[in-house]
């Protein structure tokens, strides 16, 4: 397991978040089997960044995990609850 919190402290857009750029790289070269998150809404700061990880996820069947399930979101109903979540 590995724990990235190289973005703790940064809110906003527009900031710099190299925490979450290395999380979407090792999505998407396939080393990721699950995110798992505290909550789900807070890996993302925007909607964009948001689907993107999705998408990600979704494309190469990373799972997301938060306190209230495991989501799939290569599974309509579960990307449907994933997409409502980041609100």
């Amino acid at each position: 397991m590995v724990v990235i919190d190289d973005d703790l402290g940064r809110s906003g857009g527009g900031t710099a978040r190299p925490g979450f750029e290395k999380l979407l790289a090792a999505i998407w070269e396939g080393r990721v089997g699950a995110v798992v998150s505290i909550e789900a809404s807070r890996l993302a700061r925007n909607g964009r960044d948001w689907h993107t990880l999705l998408e990600f996820c979704g494309l190469v069947g990373t799972l997301i995990v938060d306190e209230d399930g495991v989501y799939d979101p290569r599974q309509p109903n579960d990307r449907l609850l994933l997409g409502m979540k980041a609100r």
